[in-house]
């Protein structure tokens, strides 16, 4: 769950021995990326951004593709590119201001969307930047792509993961509690929000979810019952 990459779904069609265009080598890009061959993607990839800087697509997934191979500076290099490209493409937000009739203001919000397609690489560049060890800006990007309408349960759950290695258990069990409660049934998250509670000093918290993690099948938790809530009826697995 910690390793999920979004990528753009573009039809493979009409691949040439000489690719000539952007597209064409995304395509052969996108082939070689799903026959986990990155480095090859990498080549293509880069060749298509070369014909082709504002290549959204292709950058999204060579960071992907740098990602895979564990260049995550890379990989946020690419995505805050293509992060550029769409924020450059989208209108100014108009300011939306509310006002009663003495002239009191009722509301004021700007009228920007949620745009899907700045949901994907802030996702990505948050994976990449917690993998790279930028837990805070990682924390910013997860919440960034939750505005623009990113998958809730994995982005609160790595989000989760972010605020925990700061050492900001609150927080970070507040999103494993939204995961919770969209999905009941995830044994990791379980698990994970235990070890928050128990570095807390929430004990009876942290024991009953390495509880729920057990009956749910969470391969650690019988060892972690065992070990920090006395619990030896549990076999370990």
């Amino acid at each position: 769950m910690t390793r999920t990459i979004f990528l753009l779904a573009v039809m493979v069609a009409g691949l040439t021995a000489r690719a000539q265009t952007d597209f064409q080598y995304y395509n052969l890009a996108l082939v070689k990326y799903n026959m986990s061959d990155y480095q090859g993607a990498i080549t293509d990839l880069t060749k298509a951004v070369s014909h082709n800087p504002d290549n959204f697509s292709a950058l999204v997934l060579r960071g992907s593709a740098k990602y895979n191979l564990e260049d995550y500076g890379g990989a946020i290099e690419d995505y805050t590119r293509a992060i550029g490209i769409i924020s450059g493409e989208k209108k100014e937000p108009v300011k939306l201001t509310i006002y009663d009739q003495q002239g009191n203001i009722i509301s004021s919000h700007d009228t920007r969307e949620p745009d899907p397609n700045l949901a994907v690489p802030y996702y990505n560049r948050a994976l990449a930047r917690v993998a790279a060890g930028y837990y805070r800006e990682a924390v910013d990007d997860f919440s960034i792509a939750l505005e623009n309408g990113s998958d809730e349960i994995g982005t609160y759950f790595n989000r989760g993961i972010a605020w925990d290695r700061m050492g900001k258990h609150e927080e970070a069990i507040e999103d494993y509690t939204r995961v919770l409660d969209l999905e009941p049934s995830l044994a990791q998250v379980y698990f994970r929000r235990g070890h928050s509670s128990f570095e807390l000093g929430r004990n009876q918290d942290a024991c009953c979810d390495w509880e729920k993690a057990y009956e749910l099948g969470h391969g650690e938790a019988a060892a972690t019952l065992s070990e920090l809530c006395n619990k030896e009826d549990h076999p370990h697995n």
